[in-house]
């Protein structure tokens, strides 16, 4: 299946991907994963907003890692900056751009494997940092590209690093009602 032909067929699923040129089916959000996302997407919107020079978008916005394959995405939250894409250029498409940032939120209906996956695919893609979120953990596992894995819980403070400065926060802030 092509990334047009995926277009016009994704209208009639409420939640799915284009992986290998196949369409994938996906559950959508629990009342977790879309708690910890709506935050984040917050707290991150906030931060755009104090320092500018980017966009935060989310409700799994569709992103092209790979046009020959094809693959598209959709992603919780992700951050690119306007140097990567210009401002000026919002349209009714998907992101082909690789973005600075990627979280991805983990649910009952994604397993760890498949969301190593992703993280190997986004950095392959170009995308600087990924963190997967964790509502039942209430942990972050951070995956800066070419750099380890760390994993942080709620009790401990999170950092943007190069790829978001200045932004940090507890990350029990993900997980607020």
């Amino acid at each position: 299946m092509t990334i047009k032909e995926f277009r016009k067929a994704s209208a009639a699923y409420d939640v799915c991907e284009l992986v290998e040129g196949q369409l994938v089916p996906e559950l959508p959000s629990d009342m977790l994963q879309g708690r910890a996302a709506s935050n984040l997407s917050g707290l991150l919107f906030k931060y755009v907003k104090r320092v500018g020079g980017g966009r935060v978008l989310g409700n799994k916005c569709g992103l092209v890692t790979d046009p020959v394959g094809p693959t598209v995405r959709g992603v919780d939250v992700l951050y690119i900056s306007h140097d990567r894409f210009s401002p000026k250029i919002m349209r009714d498409e998907f992101l082909r751009k690789p973005p600075e940032f990627i979280a991805e939120i983990k649910g009952k209906n994604r397993t760890w494997s498949g969301l190593l996956k992703r993280v190997e695919e986004y950095h392959k893609f170009g995308v600087d940092l990924v963190w997967l979120v964790d509502p039942k953990l209430r942990a972050v596992h951070t995956f800066p590209n070419g750099g380890k894995c760390v994993i942080k819980f709620e009790h401990e403070m999170i950092a943007g690093g190069k790829v978001l400065p200045k932004f940090k926060c507890k990350i029990a802030r993900f997980f607020e009602d």
